[in-house]
């Protein structure tokens, strides 16, 4: 019989353009199996069940011309500083964490049965605020300036206003950084990344070993 390795499961904490898929897609090349929540949660969004319940609450103007959702339209609704996209967006997350945790909790049980990774990452935006942290042995904090964050952001054809909305939606940077076991600066060039994760890393892995 062949022996199980041990498994541990590292959380990404970090503000919006901080580059936690960077970093994730970085710990892949290193081994590391990585469960994308914004994926997961874009899967749940094209299952009948979802859609339906969303035509209900916001009717056809959320879907696009194919019959799936658009997710700008969505975030439209849910992104805002006033009292009922608070609302909103609390629809929308009764509805779909449920769903991205059994998905979340299925990948990571697939892994450890089979013992065939010594590691499993969560990408998740959200990983305190749905309680995702619980999963994980560790958490690292992805960290980067605000000013870095911001034109990154841009970058993906954001406003500022659409910044600010989404960081409202978030705990607040410093309650994420103290809540995290880690710190990883990813505000230099990707081989600095790189020099501090592999370091970081090896250590992690050979904590469960």
């Amino acid at each position: 019989m062949v022996s199980q390795k041990p498994t541990i499961v590292v959380g990404l904490s970090g503000g919006i353009g901080s580059g936690k898929s960077f970093v994730a897609g970085l710990l892949k090349d290193l081994g590391a199996q990585v469960f994308d929540a914004d994926r997961a949660g874009h899967d749940v969004l094209c299952e009948d069940k979802i859609k339906e319940l969303l035509r209900q609450r916001w009717g056809d103007q959320i879907f696009g011309s194919h019959g799936e959702v658009n997710r700008q339209a969505v975030a439209g609704i849910v992104f805002g500083r006033d009292d009922n996209a608070v609302t909103e967006l609390r629809f929308l997350q009764s509805i779909s964490h449920p769903r991205i945790q059994h998905a979340l909790e299925k990948f990571i049980k697939t892994f450890k049965i089979a013992g065939n990774s010594a590691s499993i990452v969560v990408d998740a935006a959200l990983l305190f605020e749905a309680k995702w942290d619980q999963c994980c042995d560790k958490v690292i904090f992805v960290d980067c300036s605000e000013s870095v964050r911001w034109q990154r952001c841009r970058e993906r054809g954001w406003s500022d206003e659409e910044i600010i909305q989404r960081q409202a939606s978030q705990l607040k940077l410093q309650e994420k950084r103290s809540r995290s076991d880690l710190i990883l600066d990813n505000a230099g060039t990707r081989e600095d990344t790189q020099k501090q994760l592999q370091t970081m890393w090896a250590v992690l892995i050979a904590s469960v070993n």
